[in-house]
This record gives structure tokens, sequence and C-alpha cells, in this order.
């Protein structure tokens, strides 16, 4: 007990000592040749670890309080814990988190990112998604290349419309197109080639060109 404790004993001492052992919320510190057992106070986001040199705080009701970590080693990660919902808020300006080496967002639940527009910047980016559901009105993407590797894609719209200057397919099996109407034009040469190759037709086949030539 300090001075300020025997003149008032209600008022708050203040000490320094190291992290012994965790037990649970309770951390056994050594602070002047005495051992204190103490608890974490809100405002020390800081979880001491065993090892750091803590500020201690001692009530008058016999209690002791952990309000900040002093000193750690410096190759010791920095992890800020705290019970319960955490918010951290920017009232008039902007949040910006930094990683020299890089920052990571991980939760057993759900990662909810929402705003009025969301800007993504990566040389390089990599998504493992087991399922994946996307809502929109409009999608424009401006990709130089493209490659989707897939074991089976489904697609369901009511008007797809493809440009493009050149497009090439390759099927090893089978292709499959079934449709109300087929309507394909060339402005140059269609080509069908084929080892059998049948037309059939329920009513009609046509054939009109200034020039057929069969076999």
């Amino acid at each position: 007990m300090n001075l300020a404790q025997k003149l008032n004993p209600d008022a708050a001492a203040l000490s320094a000592g190291h992290v012994e052992r965790c037990e649970g919320s309770v951390l056994v510190i050594r602070s002047e040749g005495a051992v204190v057992r103490a608890r974490r106070a809100p405002a020390c986001l800081l979880a001491p670890e065993v090892g750091d040199r803590v500020l201690l705080a001692h009530t008058g009701e016999g209690r002791a309080y952990v309000l900040s970590v002093l000193e750690r080693d410096e190759e010791a990660p920095h992890r800020w814990t705290a019970d319960g919902d955490v918010s951290i808020e920017a009232r008039a300006g902007r949040v910006d988190v930094v990683g020299e080496t890089g920052a990571a967002v991980r939760s057993p639940a759900e990662v909810a990112v929402q705003a009025k527009s969301i800007s993504l910047r990566s040389k390089a980016a990599k998504f493992a998604i087991g399922k994946l559901g996307l809502i929109g009105e409009e999608v424009v993407a401006e990709i130089s290349r493209s490659k989707l590797v897939s074991s089976t894609i489904e697609s369901l719209a009511q008007v797809v419309t493809q440009t493009a200057s050149r497009v090439s397919r390759i099927v090893t099996e089978i292709e499959h197109v079934r449709a109300g109407t087929v309507d394909m034009a060339a402005e140059k040469s269609l080509m069908i080639h084929a080892e059998n190759a049948m037309v059939t037709a329920k009513a009609l086949v046509k054939m009109d060109g200034e020039a057929v030539q069969l076999g």
C-alpha cells in the first residue's frame, strides 16, 4: 500500500509487473515481489501475454486490473481482443487498415460488406468458394484475358448477346442445341464438315443459290 492509499483507503494505486501465467480470464502477475491476480480492464485492448510488463491499477476494494501493456518482445505478435461485439467508427472521416506484409479477415460465421461502391485492385486474386450466389441489375467486365475451368456450367437468362471478332469452340464429345428457330448468317462463307452429315425436315428442305453442287 502506497502513501495515497494509506491516507485514503479507497484511492487507487498504480504499479508495474510481469505476467507469469494466464488462468482463464485471470492474469497472475508478479509485481514488487508479490504475486497479484488481476483481470484485464476493458480499456486494455492489447491482450496481455506471458512475459509482458503491464501496468496495474489497485483499487481500494482489494481488486487489481491490468490497464495496459508497457513492454513486449518485439518479435511477439500483438493481439487486440475484446469480449463481445466490437465496433470501429469514424464519424467524420474514413478508416484505413494497412498491413505492410498482408492483411486477413477471418470469421467462422458471416462476413458482410455494405457500401455505396466497392473498389478492388490487385495484381492477382484467388477465390475458393463452395457456393456462389450473385444478384445484380447490371454486370460490366473489361478483361484482357479470361480463363474458366469447371466440371459443370449452367446458365439461365432471358436474353444473351455476345459480340466478338473471333470465337473458337472445341467440343470433344457431343453438342446439343434445342431452339424454336435457328438463324445462321455468314457474310462470306459457311462451311460444315463431317464424316456423316444428315439434314432432315418434316416439311421442306430448300437449297438456293446461283450454283448448287452436289458430289
